[in-house]
């Protein structure tokens, strides 16, 4: 039973988020986790009802994810879970089974924990605390010294402080536009401070004159008296020391859960379960670098004693983290190392061909990138190589060749795209290139007929030597590789890691070149990639155009359409994009719909102009997607669906509209469908008035440079390194990725000790290595099967 619980509570966490967020791409992108989740749950229960439903909800999960079929079987699956009436009870005694055999283990929900309870918990759940573990490894984002009493005189406005006095008086009273406020004088014999409540009335009951109470919170100045507005207070002449008299920690909370709440719960979790968190670095390490051992840094990084305190508490806590993700990474690339790969000859007959027929040369970057391919695929250890350039950098071509080295050597080729509007556009390049060199080119796709597709599928399962082009249709169980010996992955940002080493399955350790236009400052790539070797194309091809950004307000959107139409006027062609939030997508949606057939349809009938969007109908899409690029379509409308992959060199002008909606990769990966050709090309962005400073910031680093490195180092300076990257894609916690680009000493000194470690227990054979897969398993949950095993 507790095994199935596991397997549905996996299964519900996704499908929550996307609930909540409304946001199907969660699915979408963990599908196949999620598919091996149910299969597991299948596996563990004979209750009919619950295999019916579990097996509907795969099919729900299973290709194009349509949300409210997937929230009404779930739906079913819980209320066959929660039973008859006449079970609740006996569903209740076992939870309270599980309690008492879970009682004082760290790794019990945490609703076991004094002060939380299921409700509690639910909040807590939103903050990815889970277990006490979660709890306990919660970090605070800041601290506050409220270890001195201030006298009230000696206040001064603006002041963080933390003052204890008698109430003298409280009031209630509403202001304008219905608000509630309850204030309170309170003196502590040397002057007499205001304390304001906004939104409380019930605090007018609460507070007694005549009570004593203590306070925290920031000094304002209001008709010459200090006044403090929603502050934290206790009553009382006892205080428990936890959010008063000390350096206290100020944790980042969701709607619901209160600052001196969890400092509670937290310091009791710690005080209870503390004692079970067992050391697992090596004794010279700690001593070697004076560490806090593990229990008192916990203690400490919560609660300190002082700030140097919890800065060393941080100092050991962000090692820990380091040194297991750098120890995950050796053990998998040690494993790659003893395993034997698929040893090539990399004959150039076919690349030679190719470029002959090709109207420039390679720059020098592109050679040095298909040089050391050419070396990998020649050891005999399997390749695993990033490559990295910005936008029109000419990676397809690196690809390319690297695709018909592997031909050549008699092996199949597999080219995963993040869109099937992209995995098509590599199909109709790629074979209007090879095909006359002999070189067989396989589309698999969802959009594509029974027929279609079971050619393809039978070519790939019965080994003919070509180029295999897909989506996430390259990962389905039942297409099957005979004889693949390379793999490329176009766009890896878009690709989580299951996807990753789901596609690396389907042969014995082909080789892997992964592409990504959104370059990452080299540290973090290499701790990210960490298993994969990096090339880095740095420099355009010759004969491309300038191109110009400008960043245009409202009121001089004439300037943009002029713009426009000399370059249509001239033979060219234009984007207009539109942002497609997630959280507002039918709203957006509309406004493009209408922009198209108010503003643009009858503006530019004569030149020919088309809407594009991801919710149409495929065949829509492709048929469009043809217009525009044989040039029967000169203006193309569309949303985000432009951001990845359309390749029309005559395409000299976009306009992104709202574009202070936008990301700074984003915009910059967009603005990189235009500037293809040898022409002056322009990039408007047209932005709102009353922008925030970040806003603000994007595009003038869009205005100011064309450089995707310099843009990404921008980007990850506005944005931190969690939000950049994505947990979700590259498999780290964001506290660590942060640690990666703010501690860059502490990571070389990980890495020193982590290879001196790997040296010692080279398998993690060791009761120490034991326990060391574990908090590897813990600290990076889903990718740990993969840096691991």
């Amino acid at each position: 039973m507790n095994d199935l619980l596991h397997y549905l509570k996996l299964i519900e966490r996704p499908i929550n988020i996307a609930i909540r967020t409304r946001r199907n791409d969660i699915l979408n992108k963990n599908q196949n986790t999620i598919l091996q989740w149910i299969d597991s749950a299948l596996k563990k229960t004979t209750n009919k009802k619950l295999i019916d439903a579990l097996k509907i909800l795969r099919k729900d999960i299973t290709g194009e994810v349509d949300l409210i079929m997937v929230t009404d079987t779930w739906k079913k699956v819980k209320s066959i879970l929660l039973g008859k009436p006449e079970e609740i009870k006996r569903k209740e005694d076992q939870r309270i089974e599980v309690r008492e055999t879970t009682a004082n283990r760290i790794d019990m929900p945490v609703q076991y924990v004094k002060g939380v309870g299921p409700k509690r918990a639910k909040l807590l759940n939103k903050l990815n605390i889970e277990t006490v573990r979660d709890l306990i490894y919660f970090f605070p984002r800041d601290y506050e010294d409220r270890s001195q009493l201030r006298r009230f005189d000696e206040i001064e406005e603006g002041e963080n402080i933390t003052a204890y006095g008698r109430i003298v008086d409280v009031d209630r009273k509403e202001v304008s536009g219905g608000r509630k406020v309850v204030s309170a004088l309170v003196s502590d014999g040397h002057g007499i401070i205001e304390v304001l409540w906004w939104g409380m009335p019930y605090l007018y009951n609460k507070l007694g004159r005549g009570e004593m109470i203590l306070i925290s919170g920031k000094a304002g100045v209001f008709g010459g008296r200090i006044q403090i507005t929603n502050p934290e207070f206790e009553l009382g002449e006892d205080f428990d020391g936890i959010n008063y008299g000390r350096i206290v920690p100020i944790y980042p909370l969701t709607r619901g859960i209160y600052q001196k709440n969890i400092r509670r719960i937290i310091h009791s979790a710690i005080k209870t379960y503390v004692q079970q968190v067992e050391e697992f670095l090596p004794e010279y390490v700690i001593e070697e670098e004076s560490f806090m051992g593990i229990k008192e840094a916990i203690e400490s990084i919560h609660f300190p004693a002082t700030i140097s305190d919890a800065r060393e508490a941080k100092r050991r806590l962000t090692f820990n983290s380091l040194f297991l993700l750098q120890l995950g990474i050796l053990r998998r690339k040690m494993k790659l190392l003893d395993k034997k790969g698929i040893s090539m000859l990399c004959e150039d007959g076919l690349s030679i061909a190719l470029q002959k027929t090709l109207p420039f040369k390679p720059t020098n970057s592109q050679l040095r990138a298909i040089n050391e391919i050419k070396n990998d695929m020649m050891s005999e250890r399997p390749m695993m190589r990033l490559l990295q350039g910005d936008v029109g950098s000419g990676k397809t071509l690196v690809a390319t060749i690297s695709a018909l080295m592997t031909i050549e050597s008699g092996y199949q080729v597999a080219i995963m795209a993040p869109t099937e509007i992209l995995a098509r556009q590599h199909h109709r390049n790629l074979n209007a290139q090879l095909s006359p060199l002999g070189v067989r080119v396989f589309l698999m796709v969802g959009g594509q007929s029974d027929n279609e597709r079971s050619e393809s599928v039978m070519s790939a399962r019965e080994g003919e030597v070509g180029i295999y082009i897909g989506t996430h249709a390259l990962i389905q169980e039942k297409v099957k590789f005979e004889n693949l010996g390379l793999v490329i992955i176009d766009e890896q940002h878009r690709f989580g890691i299951h996807q990753r080493a789901e596609l690396l399955s389907k042969s014995i350790l082909p080789n892997l070149l992964v592409m990504t236009a959104t370059p990452i400052p080299r540290t973090l790539a290499l701790t990210i990639y960490g298993d994969l070797d990096l090339s880095v194309i740095d420099e355009m091809p010759p004969g491309r155009g300038k191109r110009t950004t400008i960043v245009v307000n409202e009121s001089e959107r004439e300037r943009a359409e002029d713009i426009i139409v000399s370059n249509l006027k001239e033979g060219k062609q234009a984007f207009i994009v539109y942002p497609l939030i997630d959280e507002s997508e039918k709203m957006d949606l509309k406004a493009a719909t209408y922009a198209f057939k108010k503003i643009w349809l009858p503006k530019f009938t004569d030149f020919g102009v088309a809407l594009l969007h991801g919710r149409m109908p495929k065949d829509e899409q492709h048929r469009i997607m043809a217009d525009f690029e044989n040039g029967r379509v000169k203006l193309l409308v569309t949303t985000t669906v432009a951001e990845v992959g359309i390749d029309v060199s005559n395409a000299t002008v976009m306009v992104v509209e709202c574009a202070d909606r936008f990301g700074l990769s984003q915009l910059h990966q967009l603005r990189g469908r235009i500037g293809r050709g040898s022409d002056q090309s322009y990039c408007i962005l047209m932005r709102r008035d009353n922008i925030t400073e970040v806003a603000e910031a994007r595009l003038k680093a869009l205005e100011q440079t064309d450089d995707g490195f310099k843009i990404a180092e921008e980007d990850l300076r506005l944005r931190g390194p969690g939000e950049f990257l994505g947990a979700r894609q590259s498999g780290i916690p964001d506290r660590v990725l942060v640690a990666i680009i703010e501690e860059p000493q502490l990571l070389k000194k990980a890495k020193n000790y982590a290879e001196r470690y790997i040296k010692e227990d080279p398998y993690l054979k060791s009761n120490r290595g034991a326990l060391i897969r574990r908090y590897i398993d813990e600290i990076f949950g889903e990718i740990s099967d993969h840096i691991v095993s």
